[in-house]
């Protein structure tokens, strides 16, 4: 990954972060990755992380919570991309 883009994903991180400690005097972050099976049919786009963290975060809203979320794709070598993500609740 180039330097530039780096930079570009800790300062989302890092406002991301002082956005939600501004409205929330606590926060729990959980951090996870995302893999698809080994057989999972070909994937180009990003819709099915998309949908996960839209399901997620109803899930979590309709418990009367604030959750935000930030996710990064990266691939390597595999077929598969994979996601680094993190829920702030």
């Amino acid at each position: 990954m180039q330097h530039k883009q780096i930079e570009t994903i800790e300062c989302a991180i890092d406002a991301l972060l002082e956005d939600y400690l501004i409205r929330h005097s606590k926060a729990l972050i959980v951090r996870f990755d995302v893999h698809y099976p080994e057989n999972y049919p070909m994937v180009s786009g990003n819709e099915n992380i998309s949908a996960c963290m839209a399901y997620v975060v109803k899930k979590y809203k309709r418990q009367g919570l604030d959750p935000a979320y930030i996710w990064v794709r990266e691939q390597h070598r595999s077929v598969h991309p994979h996601y680094h993500c993190a829920l702030l609740l």
